[in-house]
């Protein structure tokens, strides 16, 4: 199992834990998103005005009040800013969400040798931005370790919100990069506790992930499959899913596909009963997984082989647009096809594969 392939489904995330959770939500500017769902902004009335975000806590000021408010920074997981930073920094967002990222580093760069908090933004999401782009372009991962060191030479110091955000992010490009041990070593400082439990957590999800990426897969399942029963992970559903998918990873790795399978249909894709939060963002992942599973087991049996097709046609149907999971889905279903004797089928694939994930090393291969 390549590192690419198995950093696919968490670096596109690396906002993960600031940005992605509660995407659906209907955000405004100056909103807080909270871990458990709930989202704090000032709603008809107006913006609300954050006044101070550290790691510790986040102070904010709803319209038409006079007093300020304060949420633990851990229960915050993602900033929505609104006049705090400029229209040029948003416009260098808007970008970066488009998947523009040329653009979003050109703009980034600018507003990161600003002032205030347009600057500390722009700073650590330049980082973010380098990383996403380096599933397609391997050298931007030393740019973005490049970017993540400079906005924590600046602002560790500070507290600044972002500061484990960009520590775990870094840890991940260096992994990325092969730099196993330096990621290690950004990991523990997050492992003591200084800046807060959920951190550790997080921590302890990158030292598996690290493990996941050099194929160790028993070591990764074993700190995988403490995570997934932890109840700070299960209380999180950013945290419970890289913990289950990465669970399910390690167990295909050990060629247990059955296990595999179970992990993914039956805690990974369940909705409601045991598993309440939505795991929609790793349903692709998870029905590569379970498409590699079942390939792996079909050898030669075109029947069974025809299952494994339906689980990457699945995943390359919700799978978002322009991403490694729909890079990933269309070469696999490539492949299948051409088992199957269907060269017409295999070739439409291809042909997608490129139009849409040009740039995606499931293309190159």
């Amino acid at each position: 199992m390549s590192k690419r392939t198995i950093f696919a489904w968490t670096l596109p995330r690396l906002s993960v834990l600031a940005l992605a959770l509660c995407a659906s939500e209907p955000l405004v500017a100056g909103d807080l998103v909270l871990r458990n769902g709930d989202v704090v902004s000032g709603g008809s009335a107006g913006e609300m005005t954050i006044k101070s975000a550290t790691y510790e806590d986040v102070k904010y000021r709803l319209p038409g009040t006079s007093r300020d408010q304060s949420r633990k920074a851990s229960e915050v997981v993602r900033i929505r800013w609104g006049s705090e930073v400029t229209s040029a920094y948003k416009n260098a967002e808007g970008a970066r969400e488009a998947g523009d990222f040329a653009d979003a580093v050109k703009r980034f760069t600018s507003q990161a040798s600003g002032t205030g908090r347009s600057r500390i933004n722009a700073q650590y999401f330049l980082g973010v931005t380098y990383l996403a782009w380096g599933l397609n372009d391997s050298s931007k991962y030393t740019d973005a370790v490049t970017a993540f060191r400079a906005y924590l030479a600046e602002n560790e110091s500070k507290k600044d919100f972002y500061v484990p955000h960009a520590t775990l992010a870094l840890a991940n490009a260096l992994t990325a990069a092969g730099k196993f041990s330096e990621a290690e070593s950004e990991l523990t400082k997050l492992t003591g506790g200084k800046m807060g439990p959920t951190w550790v957590v997080g921590a302890k999800l990158g030292l598996a992930e690290v493990k996941l990426a050099q194929d160790d897969f028993s070591g990764a399942r074993q700190l995988f499959g403490e995570l997934r029963t932890n109840g700070a992970v299960i209380g999180d559903s950013e945290f419970k899913g890289k913990a289950l998918l990465g669970y399910a990873k390690s167990q295909l790795g050990q060629k247990q596909y059955g296990p595999a399978i179970k992990t993914v249909k039956e805690e990974l894709l369940a909705q409601g009963g045991r598993t309440p939060e939505r795991m929609d963002r790793f349903a692709a992942s998870g029905f590569l997984v379970w498409g590699q599973a079942e390939q792996a087991q079909a050898g030669s049996d075109k029947k069974k082989l025809q299952w494994a097709l339906i689980r990457y046609i699945r995943a390359a149907a919700i799978a978002p647009q322009h991403t490694e999971d729909l890079a990933e889905a269309l070469y696999r279903q490539n492949d299948v096809l051409k088992k199957l004797g269907e060269q017409g089928r295999a070739e439409e694939t291809r042909q997608r594969l490129l139009k849409e994930c040009p740039n995606s090393p499931w293309a190159k291969k």
